[in-house]
């Protein structure tokens, strides 16, 4: 195996170039530039979170955010449709504790739009904020909190909140805020909230990617430079308090397994402390040679999974221990082992390869991370929010390469002691200033981009046969590999459903008596695998300096390295334990039975939870079961490799050939599923799932389509998008903005070889649940009768979607996915460039008869989940003749 011994993770540059500078109104900017991102990502950070409001209106600072996409008399409608409509990505805003921030990505030419609609809505927003948006939107957030409370552990966030801090701090409640308080909020409270907090001098304007430095300052000094500053603030002070000795709760959920979490207060995210926190969380719970992981899962087998996380705050940080009991394990004897492992390591020595493997992982992460604008533009305004500077980030690497087993065993010592919060979670069964500037400028042109440029990719066959095909792009020094293997979920026995991908989740388990994927870490390289019904695939992300390593290293893993009898059933169990979880909530009860109740009788996807296993067949597959399926898995007949890499193809190939020389393919049956048709006789059917005390409702339409045709590609993608896909789809639309009985639908299309499903989901008011039936009832026929889009319409969604192809194509994982496309579809190497040309000649007579080939009303197939006592015989009427009622219990009980 050939080995690069030069490797050292001090020596790779980390240098992140920002400005800073500060209008005279108060405006802090941050400029990052690096021209060769192609794309502009633009982030203003408001200094105000939940721990700004009073006590009586909990909640206004997240409902100010989703007012802030209203629109504005210049800018009239949604900020988000404005900017999705015109080629935005990554569109969206957070609330927090601390601050509230709003983001987007654009291609350069839109970036005058952007800092002219960003400076608008700063300045003439709280003009526009009316009785009618507030209402609309309020309905919104109302049914984004039942949402979330909703969920098995929705309430643990409000509790641990209340529990770990006393009731005059600012973070004692949460960002969602008080159904009550939100209900009683005014519209003069909101504009008096905008006028004090939405000002120059409380914002941080970051901008990262294609723009120059001094060009930009004198944009941003003509959109935002007239704005008046706001008021001096006074802003809550820093607050870490002890929790008090012995403070425990027991929650009750609808979970499948109990669980224990025990939370501590730590000092602001800009002390040193927190940040070592920040490691040492890592070495506590990241793989299975982690320090809790091998105390609780491995060795004394209280746990079937544990995990650790810091939240950092303004104010106060929180470390927060969680641990999964397995079966027969009380939640005490779990506490007990929890306390027990935490004294021993405050004596004992940290392991010195676990803190190599801890810096390599997260200097990897950081570089690649460095490619993404969005992120590396969060990440400025972030550091610039809480210590006053973009370039502190690098604190956290002083630490990161500073910090020793001493000073991470000291932090425990101090920190980890009896002044926590104890919460169970137990299993609920039913028994138990104000000027502003005088006039805006002009709403400012888009400019044309360029077209769509992909990086010219090659190809090569290797002496094994298999295909290489390679993108040479150096946006960051590392390579991603992907191997694509035909076979997937679909080709497992009936009565060993789940079998492939239980054999990959051993493949990737850090098994106790192997080191392969422990030494891939400690170069901060990793792997990972995904399966679907006709494909494995295996993808490695490694820094180039260190490819040829990580390269070997993933080869002895899969092709030759003994697997864990111990770890394969340790793998079992958990994946059993893992679909009970799964089963508790609504959309894991809809993920579970969806491919098996959509495919017709026969089909190789009908399979529950899209072949992933059930409890019954995952429990009768053997040690002897998963390493005859990994030797088969590996010699697969029309193996694929694709690479986006900084190294030539030349070097990638030389690599392969060393390492994966003794890869070769046995003659075995090629799955191909693409030829099956959807049955003429296929009618609709109706799944009623009864969940008692549900306080939603989850509505699931799902549809049969065929299989990818190059010709009908594009006009699918429009019309998926334009009907059910997109935040500004016309059901999305509908329900949530035009309506308010849900938080959002998600539209979805499977991506396999054969036929897909196109799904569509959403959940909503539980009083809603027969008009929401009806409402997407009537979309279809409407998509049907009278065409999906109007001819100007469509224009608009097409220059949206070439502008969103020509920004993703700046990113290394999408050109990864792009070519992944390319090499499983047997498509042609320049398809993406013959896409993205098809967008311009299409009419609305091409998506209307792409739905009226795919779309059939009568045969589609429902999912309804949730309380239906009472309206059971209501949805009845409204749904296909085969209607099945079912209660919940039985589907996770398995009867």
């Amino acid at each position: 195996m050939k080995k690069n011994t030069s490797f050292d993770l001090k020596n790779i540059d980390l240098d992140l170039s920002a400005e800073l500078f500060t209008l005279a109104n108060g405006l802090t900017v941050v400029i990052h530039s690096k021209p060769a991102a192609s794309v502009v990502a633009v982030n203003m950070t408001y200094k105000v979170g939940s721990k700004d409001e009073p006590k009586n209106k909990t909640g206004i600072a997240h409902l100010c955010e989703h007012l802030m996409f209203g629109g504005t008399e210049a800018l009239p409608g949604s900020y988000l449709e404005n900017m999705l409509n015109n080629g935005a990505i990554d569109v969206n805003g957070v609330t927090s504790r601390d601050r509230t921030n709003y983001y987007q990505t654009v291609l350069p030419g839109m970036l005058d739009y952007v800092l002219f609609a960003e400076s608008d809505r700063m300045s003439y927003f709280g003009q526009h904020l009316t009785s009618d948006l507030l209402e609309r939107q309020r309905s919104v957030v109302l049914n984004e909190k039942d949402e979330r409370d909703g969920e098995p552990l929705g309430r643990l966030s409000e509790r641990r909140s209340l529990a770990t801090f006393p009731a005059f701090h600012p973070y004692s409640h949460t960002v969602i805020g008080e159904k009550s308080h939100l209900e009683s909020i005014t519209l003069d409270e909101l504009k008096a909230w905008f006028n004090t907090y939405y000002v120059p001098s409380n914002a941080i304007l970051t901008l990262a990617g294609d723009v120059d430095s001094q060009q930009i300052r004198d944009k941003i000094s003509t959109y935002f430079g007239s704005i008046a500053s706001g008021k001096p603030l006074l802003r809550p002070a820093i607050d870490y308090p002890l929790i008090s000795i012995g403070k425990r709760e027991t929650l009750e959920a609808r979970v499948a397994q109990s669980a224990l979490h025990l939370t501590w207060n730590l000092p602001p995210a800009s002390e040193k402390c927190t940040t070592e926190f920040l490691v040492l969380s890592s070495l506590l719970t990241m793989g299975n040679d982690a320090y809790l992981h091998k105390k609780l899962v491995i060795e004394a087998e209280l746990a079937s999974q544990v995990s650790a996380y810091v939240e950092q705050g303004l104010l106060c940080s929180q470390f927060t221990i969680t641990a999964v009991a397995r079966t027969g394990v009380t939640l005490t004897q779990l506490e007990n082992g929890l306390l027990d492992a935490i004294e021993e390591l405050k004596n004992q020595n940290i392991d010195s390869d676990a803190l190599e493997k801890t810096r390599a992982r997260s200097l990897t992460d950081f570089i690649w991370g460095a490619e993404n604008m969005t992120g590396i533009a969060d990440m400025f305004g972030w550091f610039t929010f809480m210590n006053g500077s973009p370039n502190t980030y690098k604190n956290f690497f002083d630490v990161l390469f500073g910090v020793t087993d001493k000073s991470l065993l000291a932090i425990a010592r101090d920190w980890l002691n009896e002044n926590r919060f104890t919460m169970y979670v137990v299993p609920f069964s039913p028994g138990s200033t104000n000027a502003l500037r005088s006039a805006a400028p002009a709403v400012p042109a888009i400019l044309p981009p360029a077209k769509m440029k992909i990086p010219s990719g090659r190809t090569s066959i290797l002496s094994n046969g298999m295909k290489l095909s390679h993108i040479q792009y150096s946006s960051v020094p590392g390579t991603l590999i992907r191997i694509i293997i035909p076979h997937g979920t679909a080709g497992n026995p009936a009565n060993k459903e789940g079998l492939t991908a239980l054999t990959c989740r051993v493949l990737v388990s850090e098994a106790d008596d192997g080191n392969l994927i422990k030494s891939l870490g400690k170069i901060g390289a990793s792997f990972t695998i995904e399966n679907g019904f006709d494909s494995t695939i295996i993808t490695l992300k490694t820094l180039s300096i260190c490819f040829d390593q990580a390269l070997g290293y993933l080869s002895e893993q899969l092709l030759s390295a003994p697997l864990s009898e111990k770890e394969f059933k340790r793998i079992q169990g958990k994946s059993l334990q893992n679909i009970a979880s799964q089963l508790s909530s609504h959309s894991g009860l809809i993920q579970f039975l969806l491919p098996e109740f959509v495919y017709p009788d026969g089909h190789p996807y009908r399979r529950y939870n899209h072949g992933q296993g059930t409890p019954e067949s995952l429990s009768g597959i053997s040690y002897e079961d998963v390493v005859a399926e990994r030797n088969l898995l590996i010699q697969r007949p029309g193996i694929k490799i694709v690479a986006v890499t900084d190294l030539t193809i030349e070097t990638i190939q030389h690599s392969i050939e060393e390492s994966l020389s003794d890869w070769i393919s046995l003659h075995q049956n090629k799955q191909d599923y693409s030829s099956l048709n959807i049955p003429e006789s296929l009618n609709g059917r109706a799944l009623l799932i009864h969940k008692p005390g549900s306080i939603q409702t989850t509505v699931v339409a799902a549809n049969l389509i065929p299989p990818l045709e190059e010709g009908t590609h594009a006009s699918y993608t429009m019309l998926a998008r334009i009907f059910s896909s997109s935040f500004n789809s016309q059901l999305n639309l509908r329900l949530r903005e035009e309506l308010n009985w849900t938080y959002g639908v998600q539209g979805s299309t499977t991506s396999d070889s054969g036929i897909r499903m196109h799904v569509i989901k959403t959940t909503v008011q539980k009083d809603k649940t027969l008009e929401t039936i009806k409402e997407i009832q009537h979309a279809y026929d409407q998509l049907l009768a009278a065409g999906p889009i109007a001819e100007e319409e469509l224009k608009t969604r097409l220059v949206s979607e070439q502008l969103r192809l020509i920004a993703n194509g700046t990113d290394s994982l999408q050109l990864l996915n792009n070519l992944t496309y390319i090499e499983k579809n047997n498509l042609p190497v320049d398809y993406w460039s013959d896409y993205y040309d098809s967008l311009s000649i299409l009419k609305p007579e091409n998506l209307h008869e792409v739905a009226e080939q795919f779309f059939k009303p009568h045969k589609t197939h429902w999912i309804i989940v949730g309380d239906i006592n009472n309206i059971e015989s209501a949805l009845k009427l409204h749904l296909p003749a085969e209607t099945t009622l079912v209660n919940a219990d039985e589907i996770i009980k398995g009867e």
